[in-house]
């Protein structure tokens, strides 16, 4: 082993656990080196963990979330929202989707989601209220960072938008969301 050690020294692999793997045609060495985690890191944080479970809130509405972590860097998320008490009409949404977390914090996220809204609309041809329904499946993407700190961690989602692919609605309209800052706080086990 003495011998193997000065070689890989010699080589070019000195840290520990470094291994030379081969050389390039003009001679220099290929060395592995073990990825490290800081002990204090939201990535060290995750590597034992398999549940998350938040709450949030956004610009006029509130969440909760399940997520499964497949992997440190792979999250599966179930994502229930709903709009909040003082706007008028009711409002849902939900997704069932993979985040993707591939160091720190930072991720990418990309769900399948649906919508269903009603609203509340005055009909001044026949004086009667009246309920418009909007209901739709779609593509929902975003981006945002997820920090962890022992048995919580902090979500925020910069931005988000939908886009809408499947609908049925008492209108023609279906629109593609774009929203900003989503922040929510959970705890992982």
């Amino acid at each position: 082993m003495v011998g193997l050690s000065w070689m890989q020294t010699l080589c070019g692999a000195s840290g520990e656990g470094e291994q030379v793997v081969g050389h390039t045609r003009d001679g220099i060495p290929i060395v592995l080196r073990p990825q490290t985690v800081d002990a204090q890191s939201s990535e060290a944080y995750r590597q034992n963990q398999r549940h998350q479970v938040s709450m949030g809130v956004g610009l006029l509405v509130s969440s909760l979330t399940y997520g499964y972590l497949i992997r440190p860097e792979w999250v599966f998320e179930l994502y229930g929202q709903r709009q909040l008490e003082f706007i008028e009409g009711d409002s849902r949404a939900g997704t069932i989707g993979m985040k993707w977390i591939p160091g720190e914090s930072f991720y990418l996220k990309s769900a399948f989601a649906f919508r269903e809204s009603r609203t509340p609309q005055f009909d001044n041809t026949i004086n009667q209220q009246m309920t418009k329904r909007h209901q739709d499946q779609g593509l929902d993407l975003s981006v945002g960072n997820q920090w962890s700190w022992r048995r919580w961690f902090l979500n925020t989602e910069w931005a988000g938008f939908y886009i809408p692919m499947l609908h049925r609605s008492s209108d023609d309209g279906t629109l593609v969301q774009f929203r900003l800052v989503q922040v929510s706080v959970g705890m992982v086990w």
